[in-house]
Order: structure tokens, then C-alpha cells, then sequence
């Protein structure tokens, strides 16, 4: 069934199905989700982008935190891990990463509606180290490794990022030439990275 007309009523300036049209991808639980981001991006990212642009600075823990208590930041993460699924998207739906149980349209508007702020800066240092840093934690960290780096991660007080880039080989993982020796306690990195 079709749903009435959302947002914008410029043609093509909305997905199909927000302009009334009927899609077998989308549900109502689909737009609740939908208005839950857009609201968010709405008053907090698009308000403040080009201030944040002119600064080259980006309130990212802040920003963290305040996606997550509105339901954003942790949606696509394991609820046992802090993560906030929205309503109705939970399921096996084969992704990419088995720990990953939400359906991935609900992922497509997550990144439909956070385009909007039009920042593309803003939403990879908000948004993308956490979710390309994460997942293989999430997937194959034992349970204290999960407590310790996920749940932190997931519910916004930190962010994780794969640092894999180097000026040498790029992202080839086997060309990496940094080292991590163990001396004690801690760990004495030496190489270069870029893109962290």
C-alpha cells in the first residue's frame, strides 16, 4: 500500500516511496525510522555544518553522544552490545557481517537522511571510524574484548578506527609495515599511517 507524501514535493528530490508511491522494500516502520534521523538531522547537523566546516572543527564526542540517546549511533549494532536497532528491523538478513541482524534498508535510509546535512567530512569523522574500525571486533573478539572495546564504541563514549592505510602501500593489508612489539605492559608502535 501506499504511503501519503513525506518531505520534499520537488520531483525526484525524495526516494519514491515518500512521494506516495508503493514500495515492497519500505513499511511503516520503515518511515517511523526515516522521520526519527531526519529529525536528528535536522536539528543537529544541518544547523551547525558550515559553522563546524569554517572552524575544521567537528564536536565529535558530543556529537556521539547525542546520536546514540536519540537511537541513531548504535542502530546497526548488536543490542546485547549496547546497540539501539530500530523497531521491527531486526532479522536475519544475510549482511555482510554475521553479527549484523538489522535489515539493510534501514542502514540505506540511516545514510539517505545523514547525506542530507550535505557534509561529507562531517559525517565520515561522526559516523564512518566506528563502522569500519568495529565489525571485526564485534564479530570475532572473545566476550571481555566485546565489553571492553564494543560497548564503549556502540553506545558513543568512544570510537574505533582500522588503521590500516600507509603512505607505502596504501590499504593493502599485506604490505603493512608498521610494527607493534610488546615491551611489558604496553605495545611500541613505529610506522606511518594515514587517513586514521
Amino acid at each position: 500500500m501506499a504511503s501519503a507524501p513525506f518531505g520534499s514535493t520537488v520531483p525526484f528530490a525524495e526516494p519514491p516511496d515518500l512521494q506516495g508511491q508503493y514500495s515492497p522494500f519500505y513499511g511503516p516502520q520503515h518511515r517511523a525510522w526515516r522521520e526519527k534521523v531526519r529529525k536528528f538531522v535536522d536539528e543537529e547537523l544541518i544547523p551547525n555544518a558550515d559553522k563546524w566546516d569554517e572552524e575544521g572543527d567537528i564536536p565529535t564526542a558530543e556529537l556521539r553522544n547525542k546520536a546514540y540517546a536519540a537511537g541513531i549511533y548504535g542502530a546497526t549494532w548488536p543490542k546485547e552490545l549496547g546497540g539501539t536497532p530500530p523497531e521491527g528491523s531486526e532479522g536475519n538478513w544475510h549482511g555482510s557481517w554475521e553479527a549484523v541482524k538489522v535489515d539493510p534498508f534501514f542502514d540505506f535510509i540511516l545514510w539517505d537522511e545523514l547525506a542530507r546535512c550535505a557534509a561529507g567530512g562531517l559525517l565520515a569523522g561522526l559516523f564512518v571510524p566506528t563502522s569500519i574500525g568495529l565489525p571485526p571486533v564485534v564479530v570475532y573478539g572473545n566476550d571481555d574484548l566485546k565489553e571492553r572495546v564494543c560497548r564503549p564504541c556502540i553506545t558513543g563514549e568512544k570510537a574505533a578506527c582500522l588503521a590500516v592505510t600507509e603512505p607505502s602501500g596504501g590499504s593493502d593489508v599485506g604490505a603493512v609495515q608498521t610494527t607493534a612489539v610488546r615491551e611489558g605492559d604496553v605495545f611500541i608502535v613505529n610506522g606511518a599511517k594515514k587517513w586514521i
